[in-house]
This record gives C-alpha cells, structure tokens and sequence, in this order.
C-alpha cells in the first residue's frame, strides 16, 4: 500500500493557549475533521460471470463468453458450448465457410471463390477481412454474433447464400429449419444457430433463413431484398449456446489482485475457473476499474482442452505493470504441477505460461504474493507439496516484455505435516512477505508461519498458534510488509462447528523477528462460520467469511472492517450476499490504500451452477492519515488503524524505537487555514511549540520498543485537524541534541 504525501505548510498562525490533559477530549473532536457523512461504502454486486471478450494465448486466438468459448482458426472457427461437469467431454462445433454466391429458384448455386482472410481484433470482435466480404465475429454474453458484411454483391441474381461446412459429435435436432439450427447432446445442451437478419445501409432489415442443406448450412437472404439493399448489406445470425437443466458452466474458485497503477484509483484483476466438460477446466480473467467496472474483455488465461487448470491466485508486479497468475495444472494421469503467467494490467494480453514446478510429486493449492512499490521485478509463489506434505516457495521474475521465469525453489516448512499455504499479497515497502499455513503432527494441530523476503531469504519461522487437539484450516492472511492479519476457521474437535479467528502479526527490523497477539474471536455465531478472507487496507483490515443458514441449506457471505490490532469492530458489518436465494462460497478479497475488491462464488441451489461474483468496499470518507516527514536519530515508525468518528478505542501506536525507553507524545491542534509549527533542532523537526502543543507521556517503550497511548474520538467531530509525534529519550545518539531526545514521524488525521 502506498501513501501520499501532500506539501508540508509551515506558515505561521495566531497561537492557542497552552493544553493540558485536560484538553484532550476537545482536542481529539478535530480527527475526523469537516465531514460531510459516509458515502456508499459497499457497492452493489457485479456478476462477472456474464463477462465476454477475445482473448490471445499460446500464439492462439480465442473468444470466450459466459457458456462458451471459441477458437478462431485461419478458415473458421471452433464453438465449445460449456455444458458442464457432467458433459463426458469437450463437444465442439466447428464452422468453415465453404462458399459465398447468388442462387435463383431451381438454379444452381452460382458460387464466388472466397479469398484468404486478414484477421484483425479488438476487445469484444474479430474479424476476417476477405476481399469485398468482411466476415465478423462479436463476443456478447448471450453468445457470439456473426455476420457477413458485403461491400459489393456477388455477381448473378436470386438469394444471398452463405454456405459454411459443419464438423461436431452434437446431433441435430430436427423441425427448426428456417427459424434456427439446433445442435445438441441429450440432456445437457449444445450450439444454437439462430435466425438469420438482413440489413442495409438504410436501415431496411428483413428476415432470412437458415437451413441445413446436403451436410452443410446455409445462411439465406430473399433476391427481393437483396436487389434493393443499399450497400453494404450485413447477413447476420447468432450463434449461442443451449442448456438443459441442471447443466452449464460452472464458475468457482475466484481470487482478485489490486494494481496501484497510473492511473486514478486502484485496479483489480479477477480470475477463476469455469468448468466446460469432466475433463476440461479453464481459467479466466476480468480486468475491473476503480469504480467496479469492466475494463476490456474477458481473458483466456488458460483454455486448452486437453489440460485442467484449476486454483488460481493472482497478484501485481508494479514494476513491470503487470499482474501475476498462479494455478494448478494436470495432464492426464499425470501428477498435478504449478503453472503461471503474466498478464498486462493495461492491455489484459497474457505470457507464455511457465510450469513452475513439476515432477513425480503432486503440487497444489499455489499462492503467489507480488509487488505493489516499484521496487522489485519478482513475485513470490509458494505451494503444498501433497506427496511429501511440505511447504514450498521459489521466486518469479517478471521480464520487461512480461515472460516468466521461476528460480530459487525452497522448502518453507519443517518436520511434521504441512499443508494449504497462504502468502500475503503484498510485501509492502520493507519486501517482507508472511506465509502460514496449517500443521499437523500425530496429536496436535498447529498455525505455523516463515518470513521471507524479495530474495526468499527467511528472515523467521515463528510457530503463529501452538499444536493442541483445536483444529485450525483455511490460513489466510493479508498484511502491509510489517503488519500482518492471519485468519483462520477454528474447531474444538471434529465434532464442533468452526468459527472464525484472527492474529495480529509484526515483524521487529531491529531483531530480525516476527512476534505476534493472541488470537481473537471475530465470527463465533450460533452455525457454521468459515472461509476467511483477509483484505489489509491502510486503516482497517477486512475479514469476510461464510455463515451457514441450517434451515435453507445454504451460505450467506459476510464482510466486517476491523481494527488491525484489536480486531473490534471499526467501520461495521456489511451482508456481500444474503442466503434467500443463492448459495455463497470460496470468498476472497484484495486491497490497496483505502478500497478493496470482494469476490465469491454465487450457486444456484436449484441447479449447483455458480457464477463469480464482486463488491467493491471503500473506507468511509471524514477522516485521512498523512505522514509529514521521517524519523531522526532512530528508525521508529507510526501507525494509525481505525480512524474514524466516533472510535472510543482509537490508540496512537510507535513501534520499532527503541526498548525500555520513556517515550512520550506530542499532540498540536491545527486548523484547516493555519499550518503545523515545527522546529529544527538537529536532524529532527518536531511539533515543540510551547503555545500550541501538548506533551503527554506514555510510559517506558516494550521490548519491541514500542508504545501507544489511547485517544478516544467522539462522533461529534469540530472543524479543526489534529497532529502528533512521538518522542522518546534514546541511549545514545539522539537526533535532537539539545533535548537528547529522538522523533518519530509526524502523523496529521484529518481531512
């Protein structure tokens, strides 16, 4: 996450009397300053499964839509209607344009030689250009509608026919001839020719036909229309897919990436995998915008026939603009291995897909955490290795065309038994990325972590939760390089119903160490609560979960902000999806500064087909965080979490000073027409003004050389802003001389 930092204003200001502690709940009236009240913080739903797009991958072009997916080919194309799971296999239709010409009633076809194509394509359409003939494909959720542009008319009279060979295992249905051609498999569904429409260049439109003449379609305009049109004339069918009850493809397992990219506001990358046949998985891919819309077309991000792809996790590299995709693949009867790409957060083109690790032992459930400051060029992918039950990692790099390549292959884990890893998304600033997991030995069940760097160096190995007979699965965690948030579901035994937990974990630069809180409930509802989702933002952190309704036999989603620290409650408990009609699983969540992206599977329960789902959150409005300057004669940061009216546990923290010191806080009220007063005082500048601040102790720095002091802020908020520094006294080599003291960062909250 990054944050911005706006001109420091030094001018000077009529001075306010001398505050006591006595002031301070006046003075802390001024955090949220100037509000104006909440703006929408959740967005409505958007359902992503109805997204469509062309797409190139593995020097191939293909259009995907909802239900489909089509190879385009030198001389057609190839339709793959997604009939679901219970589909033996892929079933595809495939289209080649045999002939184009003229036909009169009881003449033969007068057919015209049809030229090699150029092949052009944009987001949502290709096209094949062939002479005075322009053959177009436009992708649309409903399906993909073709059509035959003529510049100039074939020579000869009668009808205009377009005659194209069909090769497919579907059966045709039999008494559609003329309205539509119905190709399909029992029970399942199939590809749908529709009716055919003429129009010209008036506007004048009638209808056509469609028909299946000696082992071939014929697409047919009447010589009545044709004779009159105004050129060009357009002959225009839809090609769509057919589905039968309880069949479709199935989407599920969606994972979202945020891009700080340079343009306003944080992008995001969605992507899941979409279920075609028993033996076919794909992978796709949805670029969303700041404000939850679609951003170009869909992405193929894996669509071969002959391999599943399924677990992908995704990621950004800020460096190279690009985001990041890690999934797991199969051949055959082969072992599973991992694989990845690339994909450009501007364009949405994809790489080469890599396979990152592979061999005689199964790989799974990969995640990947990225970079979002400038500063790297690698993402961090780490995997169970099933066979051997350990915890692996190795590095990605990212080339300047966007081309993969994986290195430094580890083991994360020890002894014991390890599985389902979790990896931050983000390394921050510092690069420090926290990865825990779940560990098993004969008796007991553990939380276990390991801090690595950009490099994969491990920097600790900290045991988050020690083995006891309590289960805890589904580790996720989210965090900002120092700071982490882990998740994970909690159950007293097998028999118990899980709940939802969290640990707060830091990282100590000074000693190289990791130390963390104990754990805290966050979801112990009467039901089921499990799958959480941990989505770090600047001033709060986000956990979404699932609560199982008994009596509907289904999943409701649910989001709550949290405090980083405490994990109470800070901007509320929002409903992503209620459970009176769909079913919601695998939640997942990415963020950057003060927004995130929210994504699930949705299911129909009726016919357990599910579809992606997404909500954007936003931090409610009133209140910012701005950082002045750096520290001086140490290396003590600051961080405030939760800011927000009416916040009674709101505390300044320092963290990473330096242990058992006395260290203080300055606080100096500001308004919005008068600046910060600082002075210099060697290679520090502090908020010492004995006319307008406040100094208030907080005690002797922890062992971390930390410290925080508690500033409740009222609802009822003033017009003023409100800015504050931590000092402590140091052992040696103060930045302040004069005062022998040391500096944290200057923090204004406010608006």
């Amino acid at each position: 996450m990054r944050t911005r930092f706006p001109p420091r204003r030094r001018r000077p200001g009529p001075a306010n009397p001398v505050l006591t502690a006595a002031a301070v709940p006046c003075l802390v009236a001024a955090l949220a300053a100037q509000a104006s009240g909440r703006q929408e913080q959740l967005a409505p739903p958007a359902d992503l499964g109805r997204a469509c797009g062309v797409s190139a991958q593995d020097g191939e072009l293909w259009g995907l839509g909802p239900d489909y997916k089509v190879r385009f080919l030198s001389d057609g194309f190839a339709f793959t209607p997604a009939l679901g799971p219970k589909a033996p296999r892929n079933l595809p239709l495939r289209f080649a344009v045999d002939c184009i010409g003229r036909q009169r009633a009881g003449e033969p076809l007068r057919a015209t030689p049809i030229a090699a194509a150029e092949i052009e394509r944009d987001d949502h359409t290709v096209r094949y250009r062939r002479g005075p003939v322009t053959e177009t494909y436009e992708l649309r959720p409903e399906g993909m509608e073709q059509s035959f542009t003529f510049a100039s008319l074939p020579p000869g009279g009668g009808d205009l026919v377009v005659r194209g060979t069909i090769a497919t295992e579907l059966s045709l249905a039999e008494g559609r001839a003329g309205d539509a051609l119905d190709f399909s498999f029992p029970g399942l569904g199939g590809v749908r020719i529709g009716a055919v429409t003429g129009l010209d260049a008036r506007g004048a439109r009638t209808p056509g036909t469609v028909a299946w003449v000696d082992g071939a379609v014929e697409l047919r305009l009447p010589a009545a229309f044709v004779d009159r049109a105004v050129l060009p004339l357009v002959l225009d069918p839809l090609i769509g897919t057919t589905l039968g009850v309880a069949s479709g493809g199935d989407d599920s397992e969606p994972d979202v990436a945020a891009y700080d990219g340079p343009s306003a506001g944080t992008e995001y990358l969605v992507v899941w995998t979409r279920t075609f046949s028993s033996g076919d998985v794909d992978i796709r891919a949805q670029r969303v915008a700041d404000d939850g819309t679609l951003e170009g077309g869909l992405i193929g991000v894996r669509t071969s026939a002959a391999l599943r792809s399924d677990q992908p996790r995704a990621a950004s590299v800020a460096l190279r603009g690009r985001y990041v995709v890690v999934w797991r693949e199969a051949s055959g009867a082969n072992p599973a291995y991992v694989a990845a790409c690339s994909i450009d957060a501007a364009t949405g083109s994809v790489s080469a897909a890599i396979q990152v690790v592979a061999g005689a032992d199964a790989f799974q459930l990969p995640d990947v955490g990225g970079d979002a400051f400038d500063l790297g060029d690698q993402a961090i992918a780490v995997w169970e290795n099933a066979s051997q039950h350990r915890i692996e990692a190795c590095r990605l790099t990212v080339a300047t065309s966007g081309a993969l390549s994986a290195s430094g292959r580890s083991i994360l884990s020890g002894s014991d038994l390890h599985a389902a890893p979790s990896i931050a998304q983000d390394g921050g600033e510092p690069g420090r990325y926290l990865v825990a997991w779940e560990t098993t030995t004969r008796t007991a069940f553990a939380v276990s972590g390991a801090v690595v760097d950009r490099t994969l160096a491990v920097r600790d190995r900290p045991t988050l939760v020690p083995g006891s007979t309590i289960r805890r699965t589904a580790v996720d965690v989210g965090g900002d390089g120092t700071h982490w948030t882990v998740a994970y579901e909690r159950r007293v035994d097998s028999r118990t119903l899980p709940d939802v937990y969290c640990l707060w974990v830091n990282f100590d630069p000074r000693t190289d160490a990791a130390y963390f809180g104990a754990e805290v409930a966050v979801d112990t509802g009467s039901g089921s609560e499990s799958g959480p989702a941990v989505v770090w933002l600047n001033r709060s952190v986000l956990v979404a979960d699932l609560q199982f309704n008994a009596s509907l036999a289904v999943h409701g989603g649910y989001l709550r902000s949290l405090d980083q620290f405490s994990f109470g409650s800070c901007e509320g408990f929002f409903v992503l999806e209620s459970t009176t009609t769909r079913d919601v699983r695998n939640v997942a969540g990415s963020g950057d500064r003060n927004a995130g992206l929210l994504v699930w599977e949705s299911i129909d329960p009726g016919t357990g087909i599910g579809t992606v789902r997404a909500r954007r959150f936003r931090q409610e409005t009133g209140s910012s965080v701005t950082f002045v300057n750096s520290p001086c004669g140490s290396n003590a940061r600051v961080h405030a979490t939760c800011v927000r009216p009416g916040n009674l546990g709101f505390r300044l923290r320092l963290e990473h000073a330096e242990p058992a010191r006395p260290a203080f806080v300055i606080l100096q009220p500001r308004h919005a027409l008068i600046g910060v007063r600082l002075l210099a005082c060697g290679s520090c500048e502090a908020l010492l003004d004995p006319f307008r601040s406040l100094v208030l102790p907080v005690g002797m720095t922890d062992a971390h050389g930390n410290a925080s002091l508690g500033v409740p802020i009222p609802a009822a908020l003033g017009s003023a802003y409100l800015t504050y520094q931590f000092g402590f006294v140091p052992s040696n080599a103060p930045g302040c001389p004069v005062f022998g003291l040391s500096f944290a960062p200057i923090v204004g909250i406010g608006t």
